[in-house]
């Protein structure tokens, strides 16, 4: 209750009509006098204004707060007075709050200030106005639909995994923990804090501690009360487990009960079982990450979220290739489907069919190739049509037949990859047949790198082309065009870290130092010492950032292909760091940077992208 000098009075949220309420309880409900309108009665705390609790655990309780000084809605997390009362667990609470505070990404939930007031320690995180998915999954018994599951469980790992490249293990990875707002984004919070709160006196392996959460805890850390970033994994997989099912992959009459169930080297029932439509691989995979062992766990986040993305896409396939099927009976009309479909018999007779013209076929080619040797030499020559900018495809599509010949009809010698003088070129590289200088310069250059802005200047750019290279320009537009996109992918990811000390260079000719902390569709952060967080928006850097971006995750590529992507072999990494370059080559020569894009072009050929470069050649 407030103190007998202190007056509290507050604003009706319905009517605006003040109200002193300095006698009642925080958190006592009233009906407004002037509306009937429902009223809380706020509990001032420090330089915040605590509004209403929404939250309760063993050791803390959480608040929906107004910050008084910022004006903003926040969630607070103070801990119980048990806890506050032991200086020990309070130093470690603020201790592992100011880390997790550093962690700045799309899917975790921002720290925004911690410390102490009326005794209580306390944190002030951003409030997010959807629900925990413990709550969500009380309405959904059999688990949540399944994409939905599969979403929700990528973006946490993305979490785990910004929060993993600052040294951070969570050590309470559960659906309590995993807040999804009002337009539907994930985020994890809570870092660190469960093994800040554990106990003076009791056991680290103790089942039944207050900081374990028995339906997903490790089992590593039910024997020995440690982990390391394996045993999140575990708990991802078991929170995915229940998001899929609707139910925790091991239950029992009692907290150590359940806990204690795992470290009997059982796995538990595979999702598929308790949940027919879920599918097997995605069952396997999920009992791949509560494998009792943490050496037989996926190693890395990278690979986690990978996975998961797969998953997602063969199950929008399989969406849609239902409904059509499901769509097909409707379209046929009144009749019974049954009467539409060829009985065994007409099945037999098409197969035989089939059978007869796939061998006739490959009888007849092979002879037909002997005899018109240029055939062999147009194999494999139809250029790519771009499948990125639409117009540039259309243009070029008419042309990919005579591409691969010269107006003799005889075919052309592989070019060069990048603009030049015209000078010619080692035979190694094949004749260089350059693209006119006043060509060259009315190239669609979008400073953003945005084609789809530039549709018109496309098409006329491509019709205006000699027919000879307007195929190879369309291909290169795809390629060039898809380099936005691929390096957000690749951001969202992986942090950029500024190695060199150049800095990140603007279109207006600033310099900003820092790492890059998160990535979306439209912007980007820069964590800038001393300042903080600057958000800044892809059109607002210079094009040689693009180039000095994709640049530092080809390196990252070669030098750290382990922690990117696991189980793949050092060629394999060489090889996508050759695809790399022929990207980087591609959009060096686009806009007109002719002596990076031979040195991106000199590296594809060491790392064995040759093909790609091919496939960009003009005739």
């Amino acid at each position: 209750m407030p103190d007998e000098d202190s007056v509290l009075k507050i604003v009706c949220p319905s009517c605006g009509q003040k109200l002193d309420v300095t006698r009642l309880e925080p958190f006592t409900k009233l009906d407004c006098p002037a509306c009937a309108g429902e009223v809380i009665v706020p509990r001032p705390f420090g330089d915040l204004l605590l509004e209403e609790p929404i939250g309760s655990g063993g050791t803390a309780s959480v608040y929906r707060a107004l910050d008084l000084t910022l004006d903003r809605e926040v969630a607070v997390k103070m801990l119980d007075e048990q806890i506050a009362s032991r200086p020990g667990r309070v130093k470690m609470f603020l201790k592992e709050a100011r880390s997790a505070a550093s962690v700045n990404h799309p899917n975790v939930v921002p720290i925004y200030s911690c410390g102490e007031a009326e005794g209580r320690p306390y944190l002030v995180m951003q409030y997010m106005a959807g629900l925990s998915l413990d709550r969500t999954l009380q309405s959904a018994p059999r688990g949540l639909e399944l994409g939905e599951a599969i979403r929700v469980a990528g973006e946490t790992a993305r979490g785990l995994e910004a929060a993993h490249r600052h040294g951070i293990i969570h050590h309470d990875v559960k659906p309590g923990n995993i807040l999804v707002d009002a337009d539907s984004n994930v985020r994890i919070g809570d870092f660190g804090l469960a093994e800040a709160l554990r106990g003076d006196t009791v056991a680290a392996d103790d089942a039944e501690a207050p900081w374990i959460t028995p339906y997903y805890v490790s089992c590593e850390r039910v024997l020995t009360g440690k982990e390391d970033y394996r045993g999140d994994i575990y708990s991802l997989g078991a929170t995915v487990y229940h998001l899929l099912t609707g139910r925790p992959p091991f239950e029992g009459n009692g907290s150590g009960e359940i806990a204690w169930a795992r470290t009997k080297g059982v796995l538990p029932a595979a999702p598929s079982e308790v949940r027919p439509e879920i599918p097997g691989a995605l069952s396997d995979y999920v009992l791949r990450l509560l494998a009792p062992n943490p050496a037989e766990r996926p190693q890395a986040y990278a690979e986690i979220v990978s996975a998961l993305e797969t998953f997602q896409k063969a199950l929008k396939q399989q969406v849609a290739l239902r409904n059509r099927l499901s769509a097909a009976p409707r379209a046929a009309g009144p009749r019974d489907v049954r009467t539409l479909r060829p009985g065994p018999r007409s099945y037999f007779w098409l197969n035989v069919g089939i059978l007869t013209s796939l061998l006739v076929v490959l009888l007849l080619v092979p002879s037909i190739l002997r005899r018109n040797p240029s055939w062999r030499r147009t194999v494999g020559r139809i250029p790519v049509v771009s499948k990125l900018v639409g117009v540039a495809g259309t243009v070029a599509q008419g042309e990919s037949r005579r591409g691969a010949q010269g107006a003799d009809g005889r075919a052309q010698p592989v070019a060069h990859l990048s603009a030049g003088t015209g000078e010619a070129k080692g035979s190694a590289r094949g004749s260089y047949v350059p693209l006119g200088d006043s060509m060259r310069r009315v190239r669609p250059k979008p400073a953003n790198l945005d084609f789809s802005l530039a549709t018109a200047a496309v098409k006329s750019y491509l019709n205006d082309l000699p027919t000879e290279v307007r195929t190879s320009e369309a291909a290169r537009i795809e390629l060039v065009g898809s380099c936005k996109e691929y390096l957000q992918e690749l951001m969202k990811r992986f942090t950029y870290e500024d190695e060199a000390g150049a800095g990140i260079r603007m279109r207006d000719g600033s310099v900003l130092r820092g790492s890059v902390a998160y990535c979306t569709e439209a912007f980007f952060g820069i964590r800038l010492p001393d300042v903080g967080l600057k958000k800044v928006e892809w059109s607002d850097i210079a094009l040689e950032q693009y180039v000095a971006f994709l640049d530092y995750y080809m390196r990252m590529r070669l030098e750290r292909g382990a922690q990117m992507h696991v189980g793949k072999s050092a060629s394999s990494y060489r090889r996508e760091a050759g695809d790399d370059c022929v990207r980087l080559a591609a959009l060096c020569d686009w806009y007109e940077m002719p002596a990076k894009a031979r040195h991106y072009e000199d590296l594809a050929r060491t790392y064995g992208s040759a093909a790609g470069l091919r496939r960009l050649a003009r005739p």
